[in-house]
C-alpha cells in the first residue's frame, strides 16, 4: 500500500467513533491480501495497461475504505472491494484493443463481459457462484459467458485448453 493510501486510511474517521474506524493496519492487510489478485485481474482486463489497472485499484480501494461501515468484517470488506473493482473494470474494459503479446491479443478479442468472466473464473480461480455474484448475473448466464469465452479462445488458438482426460 502506498503512502497516500496509508495516510487516507489513518484519516478515515468520517464522523464515526474509534470503535468503527478502520485502522491503517487493517487497511494494509486488506490491500496486501486482495491487491495483487485484483491488480492482475485489472491488468488483464485493461489489456496490459499498468497505469489504468493501478488507477482502478486505488479508486476502488479508496471508495471501499471510505464506506467501511457497511462491511461487518474484514472478509466482507474484501468482498466489497472485489465487487467495486469488477464493476469499475466492466465499465473501463476496452473492446477490441490489440497488443503485440499473443495472449493479450486473444483475450482482447473477447467482448468485455466474457473477458471478465474468463479472467475471474479461469485465470483468477473464483468459483462460478462468486464470479456470477461479482458480475451481478445468474450463475447460468455466467456459465454461458465462460463457454463463449473458452470457445472463442480455442477457435482463435488462444490460451484456454481443456485438460486431457485422466
Amino acid at each position: 500500500m502506498d503512502n497516500a493510501m496509508a495516510m487516507k486510511a489513518k484519516a478515515l474517521d468520517g464522523g464515526r467513533g474509534d470503535a468503527e474506524r478502520i485502522s491503517a493496519d487493517a487497511c494494509a492487510r486488506l490491500y496486501q491480501q486482495h491487491g495483487p489478485r485484483l491488480f492482475r485481474l485489472a491488468y488483464w482486463t485493461l489489456l496490459g495497461d499498468r497505469q489504468g489497472a493501478a488507477r482502478v485499484l486505488r479508486e476502488t480501494f479508496a471508495r471501499c475504505i471510505s464506506d467501511a461501515s457497511a462491511a461487518d468484517s474484514p472478509e466482507r470488506l474484501g468482498h466489497q472491494w472485489e465487487g467495486l473493482s469488477v464493476r469499475a473494470l466492466r465499465e473501463a474494459a476496452p473492446a477490441g484493443k490489440t497488443d503485440s503479446n499473443a495472449a493479450t491479443v486473444n483475450v482482447a478479442a473477447l467482448a468485455p463481459e466474457p473477458r471478465l468472466a474468463f479472467l475471474l473464473h479461469d485465470a483468477s480461480g473464483y468459483s462460478l457462484d462468486r464470479c456470477a455474484e461479482l458480475l451481478r448475473l445468474p450463475p447460468d448466464a455466467c456459465r454461458r459467458l465462460l463457454f463463449a469465452a473458452r470457445l472463442r479462445l480455442c477457435q482463435g488458438g488462444g490460451l484456454w485448453r481443456e485438460a486431457p482426460a485422466a
